[in-house]
C-alpha cells in the first residue's frame, strides 16, 4: 500500500531513515525485524524506470557517493556514460510504499526536462513527443507510442487505455512499467515482465511463465516446482506479499480465495470486499 509521509499516522526510525506504515499492525512487523522486510525492497532502474532487487541484481553503479542499481548491462551502460542525463530532474522523492526503503527517484528516460515528456498510455514509458516514432490521433487529441506495438494496441481499443487515466492526467501504472492487464510476474525474481517484449520464457505443465533474463530462465527450468511453490498474491489492503500456502488468514468471495498478512487486513477486506 502506498503512504503519504506527510500524513501517516505510524512511522519509525531505523539507521538514519523514516518510514511511513498504513497501520500499527504494519509498524509493529517492521520494529521487530527491520532488515526482513527492508531486504525485499525495489528501487528504480533510473534509466527505464523498472524495479530492481539490490540483492539480485548483477549492474550497479557508484556516483557521488551513491549506488545505483540497474535491470541490464544495457541500463547500466547508458547511466556510466552520462549519469547527469538520469539525475538532472531529480528534485524530490516521491511517497513511499508501506515499508519501502528510500529510493533515489528516476528522473525522464532521455535528455529532455521531464515536463516536456508525455506518457504512453498503454506501457506507461515517458515518451518525447518530438522524436516519436508512433503516433495516433483520438478525438482531435494526438497520442504518442515507444513502440509499434503499443500503438497497435491502443489503435485496437483507445477507450480501455484512456479509462487507465486518473483523474488528473497520470498512466496508472508506473513509468516504463508493463500496464497491469498485460504485466506478468517473473517466477524467480519477482520481477513485472511484459509477455509482448519479454525475450525468455518457458513452457510447464501447459503455461507459460516470462522472465526478465536468461539467469531466472534457467533457474526456473531447472527446478519449476521450487519457484511455482514459492509464488506469492497480494494483500488486497495493505499490498502486502503473502504466500498462500503459508498465509494464516484468507477469505472467499466470488469463487475467489483472497489471503492476507494479518487478521486485521483479513477483517477490513471482510467488512466490505468491493471497496
Amino acid at each position: 500500500m502506498t503512504v503519504d509521509p506527510a500524513t501517516a499516522k505510524h512511522s519509525s526510525e531505523h539507521e538514519g531513515n523514516t518510514y511511513s506504515f498504513c497501520s500499527a499492525g504494519c509498524k509493529k512487523k517492521f520494529d521487530a525485524a527491520p532488515s526482513q522486510y527492508l531486504a525485499k525492497q525495489k528501487v528504480k532502474d533510473p534509466v527505464c524506470g523498472m524495479d530492481v532487487d539490490p540483492a539480485t541484481t548483477k549492474h550497479s553503479s557508484e556516483h557521488e557517493g551513491k549506488t545505483y542499481y540497474f535491470c541490464s548491462a544495457g541500463c547500466k551502460k547508458k547511466f556510466d556514460a552520462a549519469p547527469a542525463n538520469y539525475l538532472a530532474s531529480t528534485t524530490s522523492e516521491e511517497p513511499h510504499s508501506c515499508c519501502a526503503v528510500p529510493q533515489p527517484a528516476s528522473s525522464a528516460p532521455l535528455d529532455r526536462p521531464r515536463s516536456e515528456m508525455v506518457k504512453d498510455l498503454v506501457c506507461g514509458m515517458d515518451v518525447d513527443p518530438a522524436n516519436a516514432k508512433y503516433s495516433s490521433e483520438h478525438e482531435g487529441k494526438t497520442y504518442s507510442f515507444c513502440s509499434a506495438i503499443c500503438k497497435a494496441k491502443f489503435d485496437a481499443d483507445p477507450v480501455k487505455y484512456l479509462a487507465a487515466i486518473s483523474s488528473s492526467g497520470v498512466v496508472k501504472s508506473s513509468c516504463c512499467s508493463p500496464s497491469v492487464s498485460s504485466a506478468m510476474k517473473d517466477p524467480v525474481c519477482g520481477m513485472d515482465v511484459d509477455p509482448a517484449t519479454a525475450k525468455y520464457s518457458s513452457e510447464y505443465n501447459g503455461t507459460t511463465y516470462y522472465f526478465c533474463m536468461e539467469g531466472c530462465k534457467k533457474k526456473f527450468d531447472a527446478d519449476p516446482a521450487k519457484y511455482l511453490a514459492a509464488e506469492k498474491l497480494k494483500d488486497l489492503v495493505c499490498g502486502m506479499d503473502v504466500d498462500p500456502s503459508t498465509a494464516k488468514y484468507s477469505s472467499d468471495h466470488n469463487g475467489t480465495t483472497y489471503y492476507f498478512c494479518m487478521e486485521g487486513c483479513k477483517k477490513k477486506f471482510d467488512a466490505d470486499p468491493a471497496k
